[in-house]
């Protein structure tokens, strides 16, 4: 399956042998890893030669509540919810020079 935005291309392969379908691999090098939910994206930069490899910890609810990067020690982004599931606090160093206002989804 794929989809286009902005006129660009993304191809995905989807597991569809669960009870809910998840993408395995896009054709932007990304490939995902799952648990009980989301565990791990690895990323390849076909462009630039590098890898890097993102742990994702989920609360009891499922929300994601730290991201870890294999290239940094420790968490690289930490987010705290309310009673409702918004955002209440966000912290980190990822991407360099911000950081991810809200938890990354994947894609699905």
């Amino acid at each position: 399956m794929s989809h286009a935005v902005g006129g660009v291309t993304t191809s995905h392969t989807w597991d569809v042998a669960g009870g809910l379908p998840v993408v395995l691999q896009d054709s932007d090098g990304n490939s995902y890893v799952y648990g009980l939910d989301l565990i791990s994206l690895y990323t390849e930069d076909l462009e630039h030669g590098t890898t890097a490899q993102d742990c994702y910890f989920s609360d009891g609810l499922g929300s994601t509540v730290t991201l870890a990067r294999d290239s940094v020690s420790g968490a690289t982004e930490a987010w705290t919810y309310d009673v409702f599931g918004e955002v209440r606090t966000n912290s980190g160093v990822w991407p360099p020079g911000g950081s991810l206002q809200s938890p990354p989804i994947a894609p699905g």
